[in-house]
């Protein structure tokens, strides 16, 4: 009796899910995006820091949503 995860992941025995049913091949996936995005945005904070423009602890917070709007028109305007 094989069963299928809705992203198509075969679900042979309980050792494919966890107990609350999510899929261990799917879980595996997202771990990888999310683990991705994480140091992508930390080589970005990092690029960032270089060039003067203090991130993480700055007093006052930085505006990320201006900064990202900022940095988004003039990537797209160089790309």
């Amino acid at each position: 009796m094989q069963q299928v995860c809705a992203h198509g992941h075969e679900q042979r025995g309980p050792l494919d899910y966890f107990d609350d049913g999510q899929c261990r091949h799917c879980d595996r996936r997202n771990q990888a995006r999310y683990r991705t995005r994480r140091s992508a945005a930390m080589e970005l904070a990092r690029a960032l820091e270089a060039h003067g423009v203090e991130v993480m602890r700055a007093e006052p917070p930085v505006d990320l949503q201006r900064l990202a709007e900022a940095l988004a028109g003039s990537y797209k305007a160089t790309a």
